[in-house]
């Protein structure tokens, strides 16, 4: 990927990303999340993510065939200081782990169709933390991630 492809790419990443964060603090202040985020005065917090698959409906500069992978539920809401409880899962056909960077923690390889890992850990700190794919995309043929590794991306989100 040439230097302008790369900087439209983390442009367009950030301006998601921004956008994804601002909706979600307005809907928790409204006390409108959908789904279950978090229990109230809850001490630990257990969650389930798999990574999923998307439908691609179009893309302006590039183009993208097939299905493309995302960390479902993309974000999880904590408090700092629960600990946090989370099963990944693979149902895909390539590698992959789950890995958020900023608390340490990574599942270790998560095996294609069936791999399914546990971590724990303290939020300790607030803030938004992405998680991630800690495998790169090697190329066809390579036993690590799939080519869309760096669109696998969810948010912890860890309220003060």
């Amino acid at each position: 990927m040439d230097t302008t492809k790369a900087k439209k790419e983390l442009g367009r990443r950030l301006a998601v990303s921004a956008i994804a964060l601002i909706l979600i603090g307005a809907l928790l202040s409204l006390g409108h999340l959908p789904g279950r985020v978090f229990a109230e005065g809850a001490k630990t917090q257990t969650f389930e993510v798999l990574l999923g698959e998307g439908e691609v409906i179009g893309e302006e500069s590039e183009k993208i065939i097939g299905e493309f992978h995302r960390w479902e539920p993309p974000v999880l809401v904590v408090r700092k200081g629960d600990t946090v409880v989370i099963t990944a899962k693979n149902p895909r056909k390539h590698f992959h782990t789950l890995s958020i960077p900023a608390f340490g923690v990574t599942t270790g390889l998560l095996e294609p169709r069936k791999g399914e890992q546990t971590v724990r850990f303290v939020a300790d700190k607030a803030g938004v933390f992405p998680y991630v794919c800690g495998l790169e995309w090697g190329g066809p043929g390579s036993p690590t991630c799939d080519p869309d590794h760096k669109r696998m991306v969810g948010h912890l989100i860890v309220l003060e």
